[in-house]
């Protein structure tokens, strides 16, 4: 099949320029400003240069050739800017350098060899390939911890696909003979290049906007799962849990325990030094506790100040080491609330068992732990009691 250039250029201009209105639009009408304008622009450089490389075909090849150049880079750049915006604070952005400075560079490079069409397009497309890699990386984020959402996959596998693209385009400019052809690559060999180039386009914005709905769903599910204060489980969701966990606990006759927490004197630290303080308390709270307990266990916030910890595979001995633990955690240093050190003390209930199998032993195991707590209260405070 023959692809003709000039066709191939036009349909991919319609293209881009649709898909580009398209996110736009999404963008400004669901008012988003988490990159997803920045990516529509990214897309209306790119048609741009485009429109610009047609005017090489119209015999304005040196207007041409710095245009569609600096449009293809910004562009890019662009697309990198987005990927930053909507990934903060998650992943560290780059340098702005690494960013923007190809632009400039394309800018002198374009001016400076414009006669000189083997070695710019060498240049030309070996920036381009740079900024790829760099999206690439950033898509996939080498640091990123836990497993990558299947729109940072294809994102990450269309710009390593571009990247390839320019490569291969570098090693053709690299070979070809003749040196003072501004159309230096067959016209065959450049329409297939471009439709190659705006398909991984297509794929790297579809991959960007799953990534934007990924997001968005894991946001949804932390609100219906977290406490939006301190980011502990919610109680629903520690309700689910502790259900899953006795009917394996059951199955496999092994001991499960909870913690119930609670701050000592809270009321006063709110009425004394206000609620925000409160809430800096709070969430300090979770953080030590976190740091006492294991990775598979689970931390609620159960209700105001009280927390509750379920200990799979625990039995009581076990459970009452982790609550003196986290006793100490809490007595041994004073949380700092806007310079001033606040005391603060715990009072912890432990309960732990072979559960058996019901759908009411849950609840019992809650109502009997935070029995346990209240006899701690009774007691003086500051201590684990075990019921």
């Amino acid at each position: 099949m023959n692809l003709d250039l000039l066709t191939v250029l036009w349909v991919t201009l319609l293209i881009t320029f649709l898909l580009a209105t398209a996110v736009l639009a999404v963008a400004w009408l669901g008012r988003a400003d988490d990159g997803l304008v920045t990516w529509g622009w990214a897309l209306l450089f790119n048609g741009g240069a485009n429109l610009a490389f047609v005017l090489r075909l119209a015999e304005w090849p040196a207007t041409s050739i710095v245009v569609s150049s600096v449009l293809t880079s910004a562009a890019i750049a662009l697309h990198i800017q987005a990927l930053v915006r909507f990934q903060r604070p998650r992943v560290p952005a780059p340098p702005v350098a690494l960013v923007w400075a190809p632009l400039p560079l394309m800018l002198v490079l374009s001016l400076a060899l414009v006669e000189r069409h083997q070695l710019r397009s060498v240049l030309n497309s070996s920036v381009w390939c740079f900024q790829m890699a760099t999206l690439a990386w950033l898509a996939w984020s080498p640091r990123l911890s836990g497993p990558r959402e299947y729109g940072r996959q294809l994102l990450a596998l269309s710009a390593g696909g571009l990247m390839l693209v320019f490569a291969y385009r570098v090693g053709l400019f690299i070979v070809a003979d003749e040196w003072g052809d501004p159309l230096v690559v067959p016209p065959r060999i450049q329409a297939a290049s471009y439709l190659v180039g705006h398909a991984a386009i297509l794929l790297s914005t579809i991959g960007y906007i799953l990534l934007q709905k990924e997001r968005a769903y894991e946001l949804l599910r932390q609100q219906a799962t977290r406490d939006p204060l301190t980011g502990a489980a919610n109680r629903r969701t520690l309700m689910e849990q502790l259900e899953r966990s006795v009917s394996i606990a059951a199955r496999n006759r092994q001991p499960l325990a909870l913690l119930m927490i609670d701050i000592d004197f809270f009321k006063k630290v709110n009425d004394n030094y206000g609620h925000q303080a409160g809430d800096v308390v709070l969430c300090e709270l979770v953080r030590r506790i976190e740091g006492r307990v294991r990775q598979h266990d689970v931390l609620a916030r159960f209700g105001g100040e009280e927390f509750v910890v379920v200990l799979p595979a625990t039995d009581a001995v076990g459970a009452r080491v982790v609550a003196e633990d986290i006793c100490r955690a809490i007595q041994e240093r004073p949380f700092v609330v806007e310079g001033q050190a606040l005391p603060v003390t715990v009072s912890v209930g432990v309960h732990a068992r072979v559960p058996e199998a019901g759908p009411q032993v849950a609840g019992q195991m809650v109502a009997i732990c935070d029995q346990a707590m209240y006899t701690a209260k009774q007691n003086g405070r500051n201590r684990v009691e075990l019921l």
